[in-house]
């Protein structure tokens, strides 16, 4: 009983303000209904997918873990998630990953390579934004 816009309205807490009587109409369909947000879809329009990944050369390793759990819960806190690439120590497997977050297009990589040799010109070439951790390059960028 109500527009498309005035739902999406709800379910984005604007631009427009609802009346909470609609307000709460909205939200009890959404709840008989079941409906969930197609992410794919709002990132579609949005230009940005909410997801970080993280490479790393061995979840196993306990600074590595450490690291992981700090960034997985700061992405958190600014509401993006974050995907695991586990590398298990083998640098093809690493090289998949990268390519596999490229095509999910995460926002963003914080990368960890499993050598001294990372694919920086892999991710380069995408024009992903990335951090590369624990690792100095003396060239900036």
């Amino acid at each position: 009983g109500t527009s498309v816009a005035v739902v999406s309205y709800v379910i984005n807490n604007g631009p427009r303000p609802v009346a909470e009587s609609t307000r709460q109409r909205v939200l009890e369909a959404i709840r008989l209904t079941g409906y969930r947000p197609n992410g794919v879809a709002r990132a579609l329009a949005s230009g940005s997918t909410k997801t970080y990944g993280l490479i790393v050369p061995n979840i196993g390793n306990t600074f590595v873990a450490s690291m992981a759990h700090v960034l997985l819960q700061a992405s958190l806190d600014h509401g993006h998630v974050m995907l695991l690439g586990d590398a298990g120590d083998d640098r093809q497997r690493e090289l998949e990953l990268i390519h596999s977050l490229l095509n999910r297009q995460v926002d963003g990589l914080f990368y960890n390579s499993v050598d001294r040799h990372p694919s920086i010109d892999v991710i380069q070439a995408s024009g992903t934004p990335f951090v590369m951790l624990d690792r100095v390059e003396p060239q900036p960028g």
